[in-house]
């Protein structure tokens, strides 16, 4: 019964078993397609896909041009062109194996992996008195707790979609919804709704959502981090 809450939590599991090393996968070929043939980058998207919905393994939807567009029709229509987003792609995909394996089979690769470059990270230089600027996971777990979440940061919220920049408190893409948190992985910003007791509460706000928000689902925030289920 698609109506049905336990239904919904089950089917949930089944889709978002391997969501965040997807997201990592994800990243990993935006960074390589940015080199070209075709350079735009239209960044990371959550949505709910179909065509990705029964894998059983990490996976992503690479969509590279416009056929409308006279120049991404000449590299896609070109053999070399071809060629070189499929060496892209491999590349992401080779990094990724390397990655993926190399963190243990029950680890999920660390996002860190292809997130900000070391130098952003860097101890201040002697005589620099600048104060850092507080990072998205400092503003969350600030908002968090100034919301005093139930039982001390171990909740449930909706992760209503998850993308490669940032959004603003109050912005149109959140439709109205309050209780909006975000959550820095990497190079994605992850946004969830509401603040929800048990994970039956957090599907049965998922179900309402979903007009809106046809890729959202549940997720366990604990100690202000959002937890492989």
């Amino acid at each position: 019964d698609p109506n049905d809450t336990e239904s919904y939590i089950f089917f949930n599991l089944m889709q978002n078993a391997y969501f965040e090393q997807s997201l990592i996968f994800a990243e990993l070929c935006q960074k390589e397609l940015h080199k070209g043939p075709i350079p735009t980058n239209r960044g990371i998207k959550q949505g709910g896909l179909l065509v990705l919905w029964r894998t059983t393994m990490p996976s992503v939807l690479v969509e590279m041009g416009f056929i409308t567009n006279a120049s991404d029709r000449a590299v896609l229509a070109s053999n070399g062109g071809r060629e070189k987003i499929a060496g892209k792609l491999f590349n992401a995909f080779e990094k990724f194996k390397e990655q993926y394996e190399g963190s243990g089979a029950d680890d999920t690769p660390k996002a860190e992996a292809t997130g900000p470059k070391a130098e952003e990270n860097a101890e201040p230089k002697a005589g620099d008195t600048t104060e850092p600027e507080p990072s998205a996971a400092d503003d969350t777990k600030a908002a968090l707790q100034e919301q005093k979440p139930i039982d001390s940061g171990v909740f449930y919220a909706v992760q209503i979609f998850a993308l490669s920049k940032e959004l603003k408190a109050g912005a149109p893409q959140f439709k109205g919804l309050k209780d909006i948190h975000r959550f820095h992985t990497g190079n994605v910003f992850k946004y969830t709704a509401g603040v929800f007791k048990t994970e039956q509460e957090a599907a049965a706000a998922a179900l309402k959502m979903k007009a809106d928000f046809p890729g959202c689902f549940v997720v366990k925030i604990d100690n202000f981090e959002i937890i492989k289920k």
